[in-house]
């Protein structure tokens, strides 16, 4: 499939020069005037007058303006009485299936099934979200640690055991549930986690949903303790209900709570996933969202999420056996990553490539079943880290442009909640790193 540059280069160049816009459609021509604007100033790299030069403004377009595909429902939300009715009918269209789906589980795991859907009830996206597993065979998908323990047990096992205070188990369940229906639905909200989100959240749902969901029984035990695969044992936060202090005016105290519409099962695991991250190098403190000294209480010491390398850390203490490599898009952005990490956040491989390269590499790897975790410029205005799950061909409507064309779409989980894409062009444009866990070929510079 022709690429977006190589698709428009001849014809509608001039349309999307600032010039031809100008001449064309003045409305256009300060959409386009602005989005250049603030691209360059985002970016502040020579890397933006290099691309946008022969890229054409539609990809910086496009860059910051990712479509949505779709949009999780919040599993925090309680449906609406609309709602709610949608998603009987849902049920009902399926239960046919179901009943089918039914005979492969035991006696003992239909008990269970029977009873998770019995302590739902009131949640209604709960108990779709438990058949929906059913449909799609999940439920007997084993562990890695204990291939004969599958998931349906492992559900039964969190709706018996003893919480910790605070913890409500009907929306627990009914959260839970959906997240491993649906991993999309998993969101970092309001805090600054999108790494630990996408790298551990995200991708050991979708990849080891067992093992993941007895991490997160670990911590909603009276407890508050769980292992990682590598046997690190990691503790429940003290501050695990609070919100973050990224509310424009106003810093919030040690203990603040505010209800920022992250699940029961995010609160407790993204605190211990980025503390797994960082190490020992500081502490992560989850009311101010922020790192501070081992030393001395709340002196921050980082103000952002986890590094690349932080991530490929915490990754690989999840994915024993896997081999991460973290690619860099220039031999600078390597240099700088060398001589900017020191070694007890990762000692592993990093090399670099062409974008061209990089992208070759992520057509040959990600799969709905297995993302490949990437860092962006997302909408050339800041890093995130998401997951990208493959490729697609798209009808793309074009700005100023009457008749659509057919690009290749790069599609992407981002850890807010949604599923998006855009073309495969503007998202080299954003294309910062890698984390490649053996799939990809490292092809050096």
């Amino acid at each position: 499939m022709p690429s977006l540059s190589s698709k428009i280069a001849q014809d509608t160049a001039q349309r999307f020069s600032r010039n031809g816009l100008q001449a064309a459609n003045k409305q256009m021509a300060k959409v386009a005037d602005k989005a250049i604007s603030q691209a360059s100033s985002a970016m502040g790299r020579d890397v933006f007058k290099k691309t946008a030069a022969k890229a054409d403004d539609a990809m910086v377009y496009f860059a910051e303006h990712p479509h949505v595909i779709r949009v999780a429902h919040n599993p925090t939300v309680i449906p609406t009485a609309a709602e709610a009715a949608k998603m009987d009918k849902e049920m009902t269209v399926g239960l046919k299936r179901a009943v089918e789906e039914m005979k492969n589980l035991t006696s003992e795991e239909q008990a269970t099934y029977r009873s998770l859907g019995q302590m739902m009830q009131g949640r209604v996206d709960g108990q779709l979200a438990l058949q929906q597993l059913l449909l799609d065979g999940k439920l007997t998908v084993g562990s890695v640690a204990d291939p004969k323990r599958n998931l349906i047990t492992a559900l039964g096992d969190l709706s018996k055991q003893d919480l910790a205070p605070g913890i409500d188990r009907t929306n627990l369940l009914a959260e839970i549930h959906q997240e491993l229906a649906d991993p999309i639905a998993v969101s970092q909200e309001h805090k600054g986690t999108c790494a630990a989100t996408s790298s551990a959240q995200i991708l050991w749902s979708i990849k080891q949903p067992v093992d993941y969901l007895d991490y997160v029984r670990g911590l909603a035990s009276p407890e508050g303790a769980a292992k990682l695969p590598n046997g690190e044992v990691m503790h429940r936060a003290p501050d695990w209900r609070a919100g973050n202090d990224r509310i424009p005016g106003k810093q919030l105290k040690p203990g603040e709570a505010r209800n920022e519409g992250r699940t029961i099962s995010s609160k407790l695991v993204q605190p211990t996933f980025m503390q797994g991250g960082i190490g020992d190098q500081y502490v992560y403190n989850n009311t101010l969202d922020k790192g501070v000294s081992a030393t001395q209480a709340n002196k921050v010491v980082d103000e952002g999420g986890l590094t690349d390398e932080q991530s490929a850390r915490l990754m690989s203490k999840i994915f024993q056996g896997e081999n991460f490599t973290i690619i860099y898009h220039s031999p600078q952005e390597l240099k700088d990553a060398l001589e900017a990490t020191p070694k007890e956040a990762w000692d592993g491989e990093r090399i670099a490539m062409t974008k061209d390269k990089m992208m070759e590499s992520l057509r040959g790897s990600a799969t709905p079943e297995d993302p490949v975790r990437v860092s962006v410029d997302y909408e050339l205005s800041g890093g995130h880290a998401i997951l990208v799950t493959g490729f697609k061909d798209e009808v793309t409507k074009l700005p100023n442009r009457k008749t659509p064309v057919t690009v290749e779409h790069t599609q992407y989980i981002n850890p807010w909640g949604r599923l998006e894409s855009m073309p495969s062009d503007s998202f080299k444009l954003m294309l910062d790193s890698i984390i490649s866990n053996g799939g990809t070929v490292p092809v050096k510079v």
